[in-house]
């Protein structure tokens, strides 16, 4: 899945999703070696984050609410 469609999944902005993912909290795959470059990430990787938030009962920093 794209960012885009991981932030509309969890109604997140963009940016809190790249957030996510630069803090080590949303794993992903990277299309290219650069920092900046594309990424991906797997039905399986989100649902690895939301067991996390799950198992910490608390949200990311930046994250108010998640509504599903």
């Amino acid at each position: 899945m794209t960012v885009a469609e991981v932030a509309d999944m969890l109604r997140l902005s963009l940016s809190q999703v790249y957030a996510l993912v630069n803090a080590g909290k949303l794993r992903c795959y990277r299309l290219t070696t650069a920092r900046h470059g594309g990424i991906r990430i797997s039905q399986e990787q989100i649902a690895d984050f939301l067991r996390l938030t799950e198992e910490k009962d608390a949200l990311p920093v930046g994250v108010k609410h998640l509504r599903f």
